[in-house]
C-alpha cells in the first residue's frame, strides 16, 4: 500500500463531490432495519432459533452477514464463524445443529458459550472506555464481532471489519503499533471526528473514502444511480384506458409512498437520528411544496423527498412523471437537499428503493413534456 498524505482536504472534497448518496442511504436504512429487528434489549433473551443462520429469516447471524452488506461486508469463511448454526457439516448429509469444537464439547455448551460471548462483547462496548484487549480475546471471530460492534456502536467503532485492513490503516495514519485490533477500529472513528470535514460524514461514507483512497479502488463508490441514468432510446405508443390508468397510478403511488417513508424512518434510525423521525412532515396534501415529505439529512439540514414509482419501459429503461411545480421547487432547494426516492416494483409490489439527488438526475435523464396548460382567447359568436 502506497503511503500518501492522509485526509488531504482536496481528496476529501473530490470524493464528496462524486460520492453516491444512494449507497449511504442503503447502508443506513439496512442498519435501521437491523436495529428494529434486533434491539440491544432483546439480546439477553435471544434463542438459538432467533440467532442462528439456517433458521427462518431474519435471524441475527443472517442479518449481520447478509442483510446489512451495504453497511459492511464480512462474507467468507464457513458458518463456524458464528459459533453455532443449523445445517450440514462437510462430509455429512445430516441437517442439524452444528458448532465448532472451539465453542464447546457439545452443542448446548457451544450455544451457551456463543451467547455469553455476544453479551460480554456488547456489555464491554457499552462502557465509556471499552477494554479493547478483552474485545480481541472474545471467542467470536474477528470480522463477525467487528461488524456487530459497528452496527450497535457506530460512535465508537468504524464499519471496517478486516483485521488486515484495520492494521494497514493504523500504519498509514501513524497510530501506535501492536494495539488491539478493536482499538484501531475505535481510533479510526476518532480520526473521522477530529477532521473538520469528515466529522459531518456518515460512517459508510468515511469507510468508502478510506477504501477508495488507501486500501483499494471501490467500483461502486463512484457508480451512483445518477451515473447509471441515461436518456431513453425507445418510446412506444400503446393504446391505453385512461380511467383505468389513473386509478392504477393512484394505487401504485400510494404503495410507493408508504414503502418509501418506512425505509426513510429506518434510514434515520440507522443514521443515529431516530429522534428526528417524529419531525418528518407529510406534505402530500399540500402540493404547493412540490415534494411529498420533509425529512432530515442531519439534525439541522432538512431533506425534501419526492417519492416516485418508476415504470419499466424497456429492457433497461424506466420513467416517472414530474410536474412543473415539482421541477421548479426542486430547483429552489437550499443546500441541494431535494431527493427523488425511486420505488421499483415487481409482481408482488414495491421491492426496492433507490435515491437520487434531483440535480444529478436532471444532468443525466431525458425530460419529455407530458402535459401543457394552454391559455388562449377565443370570442364565441352569438
Amino acid at each position: 500500500m502506497q503511503k500518501k498524505k492522509p485526509l488531504a482536504k482536496k481528496d476529501l472534497i473530490d470524493f464528496s463531490n462524486h460520492y453516491d448518496d444512494d449507497k449511504e442511504f442503503q447502508a443506513e436504512q439496512k442498519r435501521g432495519e437491523f436495529l428494529n429487528d434486533f434491539p440491544l434489549t432483546s439480546l439477553k433473551k435471544m434463542t438459538k432459533e432467533r440467532y442462528a443462520i439456517g433458521q427462518p429469516r431474519p435471524t441475527f447471524c443472517d442479518s449481520v452477514e447478509f442483510r446489512t452488506r451495504s453497511w459492511a461486508m464480512i462474507q467468507g469463511a464457513t458458518a463456524d464463524k458464528f459459533g453455532i448454526y443449523f445445517g450440514k457439516r462437510k462430509g455429512s448429509p445430516k441437517v442439524t445443529w452444528q458448532h465448532p469444537t472451539r465453542m464447546g464439547n457439545n452443542f448446548e455448551d457451544a450455544w451457551q458459550n456463543t451467547h455469553n460471548a455476544l453479551i460480554d462483547l456488547i456489555e464491554n462496548a457499552q462502557h465509556k472506555h471499552p477494554d479493547f484487549a478483552k474485545i480481541d480475546a472474545n471467542p467470536l471471530t474477528q470480522m463477525f464481532k467487528a461488524k456487530i460492534l459497528s452496527l450497535y456502536f457506530p460512535n465508537k467503532f468504524i464499519n471496517i471489519c478486516s483485521r488486515d485492513h484495520l492494521h494497514e490503516l493504523s500504519s498509514l495514519f501513524s497510530m501506535p503499533e501492536k494495539l488491539p485490533t478493536s482499538e484501531y477500529q475505535h481510533r479510526l472513528i476518532n480520526l473521522k471526528m477530529d477532521n473538520e470535514i469528515t466529522r459531518y460524514w456518515s460512517n459508510p461514507k468515511f469507510m468508502s473514502f478510506l477504501y477508495e483512497n488507501f486500501i483499494r479502488k471501490e467500483v461502486t463508490s463512484t457508480e451512483s444511480i445518477a451515473n447509471k441514468v441515461t436518456a431513453t432510446t425507445s418510446l412506444n405508443h400503446k393504446e391505453v384506458n385512461f380511467d383505468e390508468l389513473q386509478e392504477q397510478r393512484n394505487l401504485i403511488g400510494k404503495l410507493a409512498e408508504e414503502f418509501a417513508i418506512e425505509k426513510e424512518k429506518e434510514r434515520l434510525k440507522g443514521a443515529g437520528l431516530e429522534h428526528m423521525i417524529s419531525k418528518i412532515e407529510d406534505r402530500r396534501s399540500r402540493p404547493g411544496y412540490g415534494h411529498d415529505y420533509l425529512s432530515w439529512s442531519t439534525e439541522d439540514k432538512p431533506r425534501q423527498i419526492e417519492v416516485k414509482a418508476v415504470a419499466k419501459t424497456g429492457a433497461d429503461s424506466w420513467r416517472f412523471f414530474l410536474s412543473e411545480n415539482e421541477y421548479q421547487r426542486s430547483q429552489e432547494s437550499l443546500e441541494n437537499e431535494w431527493y427523488f426516492y425511486l420505488v421499483f416494483f415487481d409482481k408482488n409490489g414495491p421491492q426496492a428503493l433507490h435515491i437520487c439527488n434531483s440535480e444529478e438526475m436532471y444532468k443525466q435523464a431525458e425530460m419529455i413534456p407530458a402535459s401543457w396548460s394552454m391559455y388562449f382567447d377565443y370570442h364565441l359568436k352569438k
